[in-house]
């Protein structure tokens, strides 16, 4: 809760430890950033997407709400 919070009764952060890096199979295509120091970076505008596009949208956010809900259950 934000009272938690505010009165510092929780730990500090520490640093994490960052895993090695793992191999990619030679059949995973790279994107185009990958050995670079450039980040993929954001879409500079709009996207707009036609019929089929718009349906593949609205069924992954009902998987995606499904999911949410799902995991709610698993919480303690």
């Amino acid at each position: 809760t934000s009272n938690d919070i505010s009165s510092n009764k929780r730990k500090a952060l520490k640093p994490g430890r960052v895993s090695p890096r793992l191999p990619v199979p030679d059949h995973i295509r790279r994107p185009p950033y990958v050995n670079t120091r450039q980040s993929p970076g954001i879409a500079s505008g709009p996207e707009v997407h036609d019929e089929k596009g718009i349906e593949k949208m609205r069924a992954s956010g009902r998987l995606a709400a499904q999911v949410l809900e799902y995991a709610g259950t698993l919480v303690k």
